[in-house]
């Protein structure tokens, strides 16, 4: 019998299941005898409609040789002992069923088996939108199980919860000792019974006799990428279909592979970031046209941002009498034009602008342009530049000049 749980964080299973629903059974009892035990307060089931018939009879039909019991009642009290009547955890819930659109009738059509390319893609949303619910909940440690179901069932779980997951769910299979895991043993093999079970099988060579003492549950941790921190703190949010899903995760990672082309419209104060358009207004304009001069100029970030406030200060007293029109006390703060800005402010503008690009979505970018921690500047090596139309600054003055020094040349003759 399994020791209850230490944390107050509730605990839900889910697994995809096809006509073996004795993966589940497995993996809840292999949970509860690790060290230290898990058990499920909840456990979810994928299934079709035949796999939700074939887990019904399997686990939820009273049985003659468990007193009438069920195998799910028997293998709850196993688990929690005497108390199994009155506690509420290892709740299985009605199987979710994968289903599709049914045009003709206008409503879900539950599959009974997942034989092509639609069949997969309707699967895909039902198990995202599942996996999505209860990652949502941050006082729910989630633990899915691939064992079961057809192998593209166990794909989609698996690219699920890459996308969704959270470093502290799991992604396992639980792995059993033959014969145990034969579809023909008889009676099936569901757990390890308190009262060792005699089991049958039929092989060319006779008839083989085990007993369920003698199974060996491992229960096996699948490593997963967990992709939903690059969705919530770059992207700023998490597409809805799963194609979309996939689509946005796969331009993240060929995005980091390539150079940000990066350009500005002094006209209209927009910057453009791979083409996509970020407008900017009042103090973010100087503070980002100031970047973007140095970047273009070939001068590195500074590594410290009290090194940026004169070069800034100086900066602004040529800026500000070209620019009338924006204004510089934006916010209730100190009037830029005479209060000379500090480190603080260089703060709030990167905050300002990371949210600006998050709101034109290309949250993603910003660990490459504007990363949280680290120099102040446009780093030169994640970055090309391309004009635009009006990319040149208003009454540019070729004599102006900022105290940095430029990268090394690299090689040379």
């Amino acid at each position: 019998m399994a020791t209850p749980q230490s944390t107050s964080q509730r605990v839900a299973l889910i697994a995809v299941t096809g006509m073996s629903p004795a993966i589940v059974t497995e993996t809840v009892w292999a949970l509860a005898h690790e060290k230290p035990a898990i058990i499920p307060d909840d456990v979810y089931v994928l299934t079709t409609s035949r796999g939700a018939a074939d887990l019904r009879r399997e686990l939820l039909t009273p049985r003659p040789d468990l007193q009438e019991q069920t195998i799910w009642q028997a293998l709850r009290q196993a688990i929690l002992g005497a108390r199994a009547t009155k506690d509420k955890r290892l709740t299985l819930h009605d199987p979710i069923l994968l289903t599709t659109h049914d045009t003709t009738r206008g409503q879900p059509r539950p599959l009974e088996d997942i034989r092509t390319p639609e069949d997969n893609a309707a699967a895909a949303e039902v198990i995202l939108d599942e996996i999505r619910r209860l990652t949502a909940n941050d006082d729910l440690r989630l633990i899915a199980s691939l064992a079961g179901g057809r192998k593209t069932m166990s794909a989609l779980l698996a690219c699920a919860i890459s996308l969704l997951g959270r470093k502290e769910d799991r992604l396992t299979h639980v792995l059993v000792n033959e014969p145990f895991d034969h579809p023909a043993l008889e009676p099936r093999f569901y757990f390890p019974t308190p009262q060792p079970t005699l089991h049958k099988l039929q092989t060319p060579q006779g008839t083989q006799t085990v007993t369920s003492d003698q199974a060996i549950l491992q229960l096996a941790d699948v490593p997963f990428v967990p992709l939903s921190y690059l969705f919530r703190e770059q992207l700023g949010r998490s597409p809805g279909r799963f194609v979309d899903l996939v689509r946005s995760a796969t331009q993240m990672v060929t995005e980091t592979a390539q150079p940000i082309t990066l350009s500005y419209d002094y006209k209209t104060y927009t910057a453009y970031f791979d083409g996509v358009a970020v407008e900017l207004m009042n103090r973010d304009i100087p503070f980002f046209e100031f970047l973007y001069h140095r970047a273009k100029e070939g001068l590195l970030p500074y590594k410290y941002h009290e090194e940026a406030e004169k070069p800034f200060v100086e900066f602004l007293a040529q800026w500000i009498p070209k620019h009338p029109d924006v204004n510089l006390t934006h916010g209730g703060g100190l009037d830029w034009a005479k209060s000379p800005p500090g480190k603080d402010d260089f703060r709030k503008r990167l905050s300002s602008l990371r949210d600006r690009m998050h709101r034109a979505g290309i949250g993603y970018l910003v660990q490459r342009i504007f990363p949280p921690h680290g120099p102040l500047g446009i780093p030169l090596g994640q970055v090309t530049f391309e004009d635009s139309p009006t990319s040149q600054p208003k009454n540019p003055k070729k004599n102006f000049q900022v105290t940095s020094q430029k990268p090394p040349k690299r090689g040379g003759s």
